[in-house]
């Protein structure tokens, strides 16, 4: 059973061997995109870049766009913008939103008891 894999000895010498998992362990997360993933909070709700396949896939997005809504409290201003939990803010009245930084950016022109038309993708 171990006559598998390259066989040639040429070969053997450039050829790499996977590393692999021990029993319980989990593999370090990638971030190749360069989008900052930790989530913070915004306007009373917890929020965080869309980051990777995974949440791209979940969301149903086209690409690494938006800012993903992970908690949404009943009393928050997001809330009374209409947000729910997993929603992907695209937009803050027409200004495009594409990161955290949009977001944060846009939050502190708007007056606090200013309501805003936020774009979002239900999804």
């Amino acid at each position: 059973m171990d006559q598998f894999g390259v066989q040639w000895p040429k070969l053997k010498q450039i050829a790499r061997t996977p590393e692999l998992l021990r029993l319980g362990e989990a593999p370090a997360p990638e971030n190749k995109s360069g989008r900052d993933p930790p989530s913070t909070a915004s306007l009373g709700a917890t929020v965080k870049n869309v980051v990777g396949l995974g949440e791209i896939s979940g969301t149903g997005l086209p690409g690494e766009i938006g800012v993903l809504v992970l908690q949404v409290p009943q009393c928050s201003r997001v809330a009374a913008n209409g947000l729910r939990q997993f929603d992907v803010i695209l937009e803050v009245d027409g200004k495009k939103t594409d990161s955290l930084r949009d977001l944060h950016r846009w939050a502190h022109e708007l007056p606090v008891w200013a309501r805003c038309s936020p774009t979002v993708w239900r999804g």
